[in-house]
Parts: C-alpha cells; sequence; structure tokens
C-alpha cells in the first residue's frame, strides 16, 4: 500500500483476490486509524522499523 500499490497488484503479489485485499485493507486502516496515503506512508516508515520486521545482516 505504501508504495502506491492497488488491491489487484498486491493479490497478484501475495496471493489471493483483489476482493480479500479490500477487505483486508481496509480493516488494517480503519484499525491504525489511517484516512489517507500520506499517513499510510507514515505507518510504513514507522512499522518497518519495528524490531521483529528487521531482515537479518
Amino acid at each position: 500500500m505504501a508504495l502506491g500499490r492497488c488491491d489487484a497488484q498486491i493479490a497478484a503479489q501475495i496471493g489471493g483476490t483483489e476482493a480479500q485485499i479490500s477487505v483486508q485493507r481496509v480493516r488494517l486502516l480503519r484499525k491504525l486509524q489511517i484516512h489517507s496515503h500520506v499517513q499510510i506512508m507514515d505507518a510504513a516508515k514507522r512499522l518497518a522499523r519495528w524490531p521483529a520486521s528487521q531482515q537479518p545482516p
């Protein structure tokens, strides 16, 4: 989402259907209280620094 990909592109990359991605996008944004693309990008930057999401060297 932070890269501006549409639901169809995300579905093709990670699997599932466009409808499933759409539902999950709505649920995620609602849970994180995100309402704009700027907020999506900010959240992606913050969450990427989360220790569990970091790749080992």
